[in-house]
C-alpha cells in the first residue's frame, strides 16, 4: 500500500506539485487487519533429481527456477559506474569492487562500501 519512493528522488525541473491526496484510513485499516486470516503458502515441496537436472542443464527453460516478474517499472537514472571481477586462483577466490568516472565524469556517484579483510 506504499510507494517505493522514486518519485520523491527525481530532479525537480520547476513545475508545479499539487498536495498528495490523504489515504481513506478505514479500508486500509481493513486490509491490514485481514490479513493475519490468509493462510500461510503451503505448496512447498522439494525438487526431484531430474528437476534439478533440469534447472542445472537449461535454468532458462526450467519452470522450477526462480524468474524476474514481468514487466518494466519505472525508476531513476543514477549516475553509477561499477564493477566487480571474481578471480579465482588454486583454493581462493578474490573479488575486487571498483567505481569510475569515465561515462559520467564529475557527476559520478559512489556507492557506500563495507571493508572485510
Amino acid at each position: 500500500m506504499t510507494g517505493d519512493l522514486t518519485s520523491a528522488f527525481r530532479p525537480y525541473n520547476g513545475e508545479k506539485i499539487g498536495q498528495p491526496q490523504f489515504l481513506e484510513k478505514a479500508p486500509f485499516l481493513e486490509k491490514i487487519y485481514s490479513a493475519k486470516f490468509k493462510e500461510a503458502p503451503d505448496n512447498y515441496r522439494k525438487l526431484n533429481a531430474d528437476e534439478i537436472a533440469q534447472i542445472n542443464e537449461n535454468h532458462l527453460v526450467s519452470p522450477y527456477f526462480p524468474q524476474q516478474e514481468k514487466g518494466i517499472r519505472s525508476s531513476c537514472a543514477l549516475p553509477y559506474e561499477l564493477y566487480v571481477n571474481g578471480d579465482f586462483q588454486k583454493d581462493r577466490f578474490s573479488i575486487n569492487f571498483n567505481a569510475a568516472n569515465k561515462a559520467f565524469g564529475k557527476k559520478a556517484a559512489g556507492s557506500p562500501s563495507l571493508f572485510m579483510p
